[in-house]
């Protein structure tokens, strides 16, 4: 009899630990990717054919809601993906900074219900300067001055986007010493 006490407090203190564990929010920075799996009940080849039918809601969605912060009172739904086998993934890039609680839906059971907290904190100057992607997403830009036609971070700042095309780059006829003039000019700009 003790021996199954014993053993019943051993569980019973590892599943206390394992869900203290998995109750503590995740500590990142906003724009910064967050990714959980999950396992689903079934199998199938293609969940995209077999589980989602013509103008259907995805198989998994994740509600993200800020309660806290910059991120008080928004709202985002975020829809999974199947990264084969089982499993599925819902990945999230917080926009604002605070607290965000997140809570998975499916209609399969072993999908739903999955709950968790993000705790987002914002970027300095300083480090947004060393890296702008730190200012969120490149979008087209549709409210300022030309709207239209040109980029910008979802903070706003204008995003200058060049691309170079290499057309001849695969050529055998184009001289050595003109191609890597050509990627030095490139990587000094």
């Amino acid at each position: 009899m003790k021996n199954k006490i014993r053993l019943f407090a051993l569980l019973s203190g590892c599943l206390i630990i394992t869900l203290m564990i998995s109750a503590q929010p995740v500590n990142i920075r906003t724009w910064e990717v967050f990714e959980t799996s999950y396992t689903s009940s079934s199998l199938s080849q293609n969940p995209y054919v077999d589980y989602i039918g013509e103008n259907e809601e995805a198989y998994l969605n994740a509600r993200f809601s800020g309660i806290s912060g910059e991120a008080e009172g928004k709202t985002i739904t975020v829809p999974g993906f199947w990264d084969g086998a089982g499993i599925w993934k819902i990945r999230f890039a917080p926009p604002a900074g605070g607290t965000w609680k997140y809570e998975t839906l499916s209609k399969d059971k072993r999908l739903t219900g999955k709950k968790g907290e993000l705790k987002v904190t914002g970027w300095t100057e300083e480090e947004k300067k060393e890296n702008p992607v730190r200012r969120g997403f490149i979008k087209v830009n549709r409210s300022e001055i030309r709207p239209g036609r040109y980029f910008t971070y979802s903070d706003g700042t204008p995003c200058l986007w060049i691309a170079d095309t290499w057309w001849d780059w695969t050529n055998r006829n184009i001289a050595f010493e003109s191609f890597k003039k050509l990627v030095d000019t490139r990587a000094g700009q």
